[in-house]
């Protein structure tokens, strides 16, 4: 059972890396141009379902990609309407 945990935390920690470019791209550079604030808002919304699936089942990986990934959508988000 170990290592299909680790295959969740592995899928959880790229999914935290990949969205930190762009907001630190979108934070220097003080532009959202290529930005879409309706597809953030879409995956901010099934980052709370993430979040309640993950707690329903118990299992920790999704739970963390969900609350990670709800938290870097709230910043682009906050960055875009900045």
């Amino acid at each position: 059972m170990y290592h299909l945990s680790a295959y969740g935390w592995t899928a959880t920690s790229l999914s935290i890396l990949y969205r930190l470019p762009q907001i630190y791209k979108t934070y220097r550079d003080k532009r959202t141009e290529g930005l879409s604030c309706h597809s953030y808002i879409i995956q901010t919304i099934a980052c709370l379902f993430y979040i309640i699936h993950g707690y329903i089942i118990n299992d920790y990986p999704i739970l963390g990609m969900g609350i990670i990934s709800f938290i870097q959508n709230i910043i682009v988000l906050l960055l875009y309407h900045y």
